[in-house]
């Protein structure tokens, strides 16, 4: 996810906090009988998730917090010296994984909890939600009722990258900057973080193919109107422009399609786990070009699972409300994401989470009924509360905490991929005003690491693989490359 702040401020109050099957039907092309419906000459399939990066897997919890976390007065951030100081999740990655070996079967209580964050989505959700008007059985209709003029007349637009369209059929990717573009007729969108809807606005007018949750948030917060959306159910296939397409989990979001025993597995934003792999609708696919989320696309960024640092943030929180039960806790959020921290820390802690009314509203626009039921409209209710991101300061959090006088004091906690460096002191904790304040920042990314890129793209065994994020910089483009290739020929 490449950084774009201005953006995300300007629609959210958004701080983007880290860059980082196929049988070929007999039918002629162009048959528009119904057998040729039912038996498409292009199967597509496509990974949704980042989407809402709401579905994840979880390991056994490794390792115990670090004694460097408990609750003290600190003057400076915590910065272990040595391996022996650090927390499992902060080893380097050859030592973590020892030590994970050497511990499995260990399963601690958070992993049963985020275990039912995952069952909450793991639901397909009802066909019969589908919109008749869109729809005709598994058919996607297309929107028909087009302007009679260009309504980006006049509008200064970029011309469309390359990877952004699909070869052999006229679908795009996450492309709404670039005005209407000529042969394409579906525009999916990956997610609704603003780095892939920048552009999309209620001018509008083709057909956009997304999830039901994004559908719902480009509904609510970019105005595109109902006639253009078309919200697909999850694990279910649909046909669109004769191509067969199932949005099924990534992990932050994913689309794949093929086009005459050409497969494409095309990405917006995705983090891997291997269990991703034993999706049905993999077994058996050859992939011939797999549209890459290269983020972090080097050496450098190994670091720890999702599973684990919300272990650790669950470990801490349960810690410090020992010694002090009066503890407010807020942590960051973006628009979408970093639901799975602070979700799952509420069910660890027994405790509702707040938000204010346009937090709650883009909550219940997930349709997930396990954050629903965990929301709370008064926050005296919950000892979570849901801020932006940037808002997680010293100052802003002692601000807070002066409103809120039934409170002893104030854990602000920093979910993001910024949190991790690799000299393995990426557990940041400090402390302001005596005690009363607390910013914990955790390596959480909804990108996928260099070393699960790696296994990603080995397990999937892709002819050929596009990078989609990091392509301008030549530099850059070359080490990817060179990564990339290496990986294929294993």
């Amino acid at each position: 996810m490449q950084k774009n702040q201005k953006e995300a401020l300007q629609d959210s109050n958004v701080k983007v906090s880290f860059k980082r099957g196929l049988k070929q039907s007999s039918k002629p092309k162009g048959s528009t009988s119904k057998k040729a419906v039912q038996s498409p000459s292009r199967k597509i399939l496509v990974w949704e998730t980042a989407v809402i990066p709401k579905r994840f897997q979880f390991q056994a919890v490794i390792g115990k917090f670090s004694e460097a976390l408990k609750p003290q007065v600190l003057k400076e951030p915590i910065v272990p010296k040595s391996s022996k100081n650090l927390a499992p999740i902060f080893l380097p990655a050859s030592e973590r994984k020892a030590l994970q070996s050497s511990k499995a079967g260990k399963v601690k209580s958070e992993s049963e909890l985020l275990s039912s964050i995952i069952e909450s989505n793991s639901q397909i959700e009802d066909a019969s939600k589908d919109n008749p008007k869109h729809f005709n059985g598994n058919v996607v209709i297309l929107n028909q009722d087009q302007p009679l003029t260009d309504p980006y007349e006049g509008t200064k637009t970029k011309v469309c990258p390359f990877y952004k369209k699909l070869p052999g059929v006229p679908f795009c990717v996450d492309a709404f900057n670039y005005g209407l573009i000529p042969g394409m007729e579906v525009y999916f969108l990956s997610h609704y973080h603003s780095d892939h809807y920048i552009g999309l606005s209620k001018k509008f007018c083709k057909t956009l193919v997304c999830s039901r949750p994004t559908g719902n948030l480009v509904r609510m917060k970019s105005y595109v109107e109902e006639k253009c959306i078309r919200k697909l159910c999850m694990n279910k296939p649909y046909i669109i422009c004769g191509s067969e397409i199932t949005l099924i989990d990534a992990n932050h979001n994913v689309y794949f399609p093929s086009e005459n025993w050409t497969s494409y597995f095309a990405y917006g934003d995705f983090r891997y786990t291997p269990d991703m792999l034993q999706n049905p609708y993999l077994d058996g696919l050859r992939i011939d070009s797999l549209y890459l989320d290269t983020t972090y696309c080097s050496p450098q960024y190994d670091f720890p699972t999702q599973s684990e640092s919300i272990s650790v943030v669950v470990s801490y929180i349960k810690r410090q409300l020992e010694y002090r039960p009066k503890t407010l806790i807020l942590c960051g959020s973006y628009l979408i994401g970093k639901e799975r921290v602070y979700f799952t820390l509420a069910e660890a802690i027994g405790s509702k989470v707040f938000g204010n009314y346009d937090k709650r509203k883009i909550l219940n626009a997930l349709e997930n009924p396990k954050f629903s039921s965990l929301l709370a409209s008064d926050e005296n209710n919950a000892k979570i509360h849901v801020v932006p991101m940037f808002s997680i300061s010293a100052k802003n959090l002692q601000e807070y905490l002066d409103k809120r006088p039934q409170f002893s004091n104030i854990i602000g906690i920093k979910p993001s991929g910024w949190q991790f460096s690799s000299a393995g002191s990426g557990c940041s904790v400090k402390t302001h005003y005596g005690d009363t304040v607390t910013v914990v920042g955790v390596p959480y990314s909804e990108h996928s690491s260099f070393s699960e890129l790696r296994e990603f793209v080995t397990s999937l065994k892709p002819k050929k693989v596009q990078p989609t994020v990091n392509v301008g910089n030549a530099k850059k483009r070359g080490e990817m490359t060179m990564h990339i290739e290496s990986w294929l020929k294993t």
